[in-house]
């Protein structure tokens, strides 16, 4: 099967965000509950669902104009611990650090005024470390969701002395900073705090000013910070559409599942700047909203950093993690290295009960189902990075994944069964990219995945008996291969021009045996599926002003498929 997709010539003109104009309201120091209740009365599409409790201390001071419903709830949150998701038109909000306790106050300057963004940074009294954090509205207002008894509490504010104080109390009152200077003869210094920016129709967030007030252990939960930035069942949203995730701006065989994994691994202490695109240009080989999330350069530097990190959860049984990362730069080398593992037992129980119509009767079920899963996770990366001189670069990194899951499932009740199975995954995957100093970018990657699972069911019900025993495999093997040029031309304008070539296999079975150990035909199947897409584009970009970007391209694609489907039986 083939098809020639030509995309037609898109020009776009990327201004600020205009949206539906629904919600405009003042909230002066009102609680986060009863403010998303206002809202709630304003929509009849959206439906809000939140703890009442849970929000109630949060308290919001802002100006909502012309905003959307989940905008307008994202405008509310700020810079709170506090998350919302979407699931069509159902909005869920809830704090993202579950606890009773809450240290809340007021911070003012030596006027008296509310100071908006102070910091309030929470220490343990034993060893002054940090615990949790967060900052100011635009009432001056604080509201931090606390575990510990007792702590002590950092005030700040840029220009300003701080303030520390032994907490014990939930309501630590009114905190007054006062002013401090350093007179330079007749000079004055002024700084501001520059979370974004908007550049070539892309929208820039400064990372480590942003964890400066918002912490994050990983690459990923730094993301998530990014004021829109959603997270919803593993998928990354910017005010409710999907996002792709890029690092670097490299092309990979990786999965948006597997991106993330990489990110969890990575941590947050080694983000630069987060890109935002609408909609990302053709260089980036991937379409639609896309955030590049840009690493620190850390070329002709020399330094040996790392972290560890352990955890463990006690439910019925034990699971826990531990791992590691490490960053090694001397010169023109970097180098990066993380692993990561997760074992445990995972437990579950449920009870249904129903009395089925069938004809002029009803039948009566019930049972009772339990599960146990026992699994181990190992992930694990390494990454090189040789700056032969200034935009001429080679760097190579390889991610790994490997798990094993034994579980059981036991029903018992009007049905009763056993159902055993062995599960493994198994991940490799490398990229190289190669940087040229007259513009050209070139990259491959591949990545080999397979998912071995074997499961055996003996139940009956009634007077009816099954058992199935079943041996599956999924192997999927991919390659993607990249040409970028850019040039740069007079009066800002950029020529880009490149294509990328991708080759996909997925040969894939299932082969059902019943109680006589002979196959069933309608759950025994196999696929060996080959897809090769070949990609070409040009196009030309300026930035016109401040908040205005012209972006320009044409894209010519071909996409093959074959599709093998073996008579039943063939091997």
């Amino acid at each position: 099967m083939k098809r020639l997709l030509i995309i037609t010539l898109m020009l776009c003109a990327l201004v600020n965000t205009i949206t539906a104009q629904r919600i405009t309201h003042n909230f002066q120091n009102v609680s986060m509950s009863d403010a998303l209740k206002y809202v709630q009365q304003q929509t009849s599409k959206h439906k809000i669902i939140f703890i009442y409790n849970e929000l109630e201390d949060f308290k919001v001071t802002t100006s909502v104009r012309s905003k959307s419903v989940p905008e307008a709830i994202k405008q509310l949150i700020g810079f709170y611990p506090i998350r919302m998701t979407q699931n069509g038109d159902e909005i869920y909000v809830e704090c993202t650090h579950k606890s009773d306790r809450h240290l809340t106050g007021k911070i003012i300057d030596e006027n008296g005024l509310p100071l908006e963004f102070a910091d309030v940074r929470l220490l343990n009294p034993s060893d002054s470390s940090y615990i949790t954090g967060g900052i100011t509205n635009a009432s001056g207002v604080f509201v931090i969701p606390l575990d510990q008894p007792k702590v002590i509490a950092k005030f700040s504010y840029i220009g300003y002395k701080p303030v520390y104080k032994l907490c014990s109390r939930e309501n630590v009152g009114t905190i007054q900073l006062q002013i401090e200077s350093t007179q330079l003869g007749e000079v004055t210094v002024k700084g501001e705090r520059i979370f974004s920016r908007t550049e070539n129709g892309h929208l820039i967030y400064n990372m480590p000013m942003l964890l400066q007030v918002m912490p994050a252990d990983n690459a990923y939960d730094a993301i998530t910070r990014i004021p829109g930035v959603a997270e919803f069942n593993g998928n990354i949203t910017f005010s409710g559409q999907d996002v792709t995730l890029i690092i670097n701006g490299k092309p990979t065989t990786l999965t948006a599942e597997q991106v993330i994994e990489r990110l969890k691994q990575m941590p947050a202490e080694m983000l630069a700047k987060a890109e935002l695109m609408p909609s990302a240009p053709p260089k980036y080989h991937v379409r639609g909203m896309a955030i590049n999330i840009i690493t620190k350069n850390f070329a002709g530097t020399n330094q040996f950093s790392g972290q560890l990190n352990a955890g463990i959860k006690q439910h019925k049984y034990t699971s826990g993690s531990a791992g590691g990362s490490f960053i090694y730069n001397h010169g023109k080398l970097s180098l990066d290295a993380s692993y990561t593992f997760t074992g445990g037992t995972g437990y579950g129980q449920a009870e249904h009960k129903a009395n089925h119509p069938l004809g002029d009767t009803r039948v009566p079920y019930s049972d009772k189902i339990t599960q146990r899963s026992d699994g181990t996770n190992h992930q694990y990366h390494i990454g090189m990075d040789y700056a032969f001189a200034e935009n001429h670069r080679l760097g190579t990194t390889y991610t790994g994944e490997w798990n094993g899951t034994k579980s059981t499932n036991t029903t018992t009740g009007t049905a009763n069964s056993t159902q055993h199975s062995t599960e493994h995954d198994y991940m490799h995957n490398v990229d190289v990219s190669y940087s040229l100093p007259f513009g050209l970018q070139l990259s491959a990657s591949y990545t080999n995945y397979q998912n071995p699972r074997t499961q055996n069911l003996e139940g009956v019900m009634y007077e009816t008996n099954r058992n199935l025993y079943v041996d599956s495999r999924q192997k999927v093997g991919k390659w993607l291969f990249t040409a970028d040029q850019t040039h740069v031309l007079k009066n800002g304008w950029e020529l880009n021009y490149g294509g990328k070539a991708q080759l996909t296999n997925n040969n894939s079975y299932q082969t059902t045996l019943d109680e006589n150990h002979q196959p069933i035909a309608d759950a025994t199947s196999h696929v060996n599926y080959n897809e090769r897409i070949l990609n070409a584009y040009a196009g030309f970009s300026k930035q016109i002003g401040e908040s205005l970007s012209l972006d320009a391209s044409l894209t010519a694609e071909q996409y093959h498929v074959k599709l093998y489907i073996p008579p039943t039986g063939a091997p």
